[in-house]
């Protein structure tokens, strides 16, 4: 299966290009990824590890409290299996 998410306003991108912010000098969504889908086409696991991680009240040396609300809104994970 192919895997996307995303929305109109940050793109559909495929789900490994997801990755978690990395609270480092210069911030970014440049960590871990977001998602870890596992299991078969009938039997999924899908974990989502949180965008900004647990501590968005750091605000230094990037401040995640002001990023993480352009990002709040409506996303669509998708799934589908290219035909041959």
């Amino acid at each position: 299966m192919t895997w996307t998410f995303g929305n109109e306003k940050h793109g559909v991108k495929p789900i490994e290009e997801w990755k978690t912010w990395l609270q480092q000098e210069n911030g970014g969504f440049v960590g871990e990824p977001m998602f870890e889908i596992s299991g078969t086409n009938t039997q999924l696991k899908i974990t989502y590890h949180s965008m900004f991680g647990e501590k968005v009240d750091k605000r230094w040396p990037v401040n995640a409290r002001r990023t993480y609300r352009n990002y709040i809104g409506d996303y669509e994970l998708k799934g589908y299996e290219l035909r041959r």
